[in-house]
């Protein structure tokens, strides 16, 4: 849809190629009602409809999740950590030491992410991975990492089960 395939990349005054019919032309305040209404504004500029200010239309958790870069940050690193434990463990036992190593892996597929720039300020500290008790071959996984956008900085708390 667009140029831009970092999810940590700002979506604000991306050019969408392969989409025409834009030619209203908006003052900035109605755009912003748009925003603030959960619908992103497009502009057009050289021709072709430029993102306003990317946001979704979740406004019942705040704020922060209706900005697009937050929700595509978070949900691109859930699911790069979980296709990576898929790969990694599609059939094992549930033992301390395969919980360890998947600590190791999901610690590892963090800071890479980190070092990418798509995540800031993982902290191995907050990542636990322990049996489910609810299911024998079952391991339950959380962690946090900030998401920091033009705008803010948001702690984020992922948990999955695997």
């Amino acid at each position: 849809m667009t140029e831009k395939l970092d999810p940590a990349l700002p979506m604000n005054g991306v050019q969408i190629r392969g989409f025409a019919g834009v030619s209203r032309m908006m003052l900035a305040s109605e755009m912003d009602v748009l925003v603030n209404s959960g619908i992103t504004p497009l502009y057009n500029d050289g021709g072709l409809p430029t993102i306003y200010r990317l946001v979704t239309s979740d406004i019942d958790e705040g704020k922060i999740w209706q900005e697009g870069t937050t929700r595509f940050i978070a949900d691109y690193t859930l699911e790069t950590v979980q296709n990576t434990l898929r790969d990694r463990y599609k059939r094992t036992k549930n033992v301390i030491r395969i919980l360890d190593s998947i600590r190791t892996t999901v610690k590892s597929t963090l800071e890479t992410l980190e070092g990418l720039e798509i995540i800031e300020n993982f902290d191995a500290s907050t990542l636990t991975v322990v049996k489910d008790p609810s299911d024998l071959y079952g391991a339950l996984i959380d962690y946090e990492f900030d998401v920091v956008t033009p705008l803010y900085t948001i702690t984020i708390n992922q948990h999955m089960k695997l």
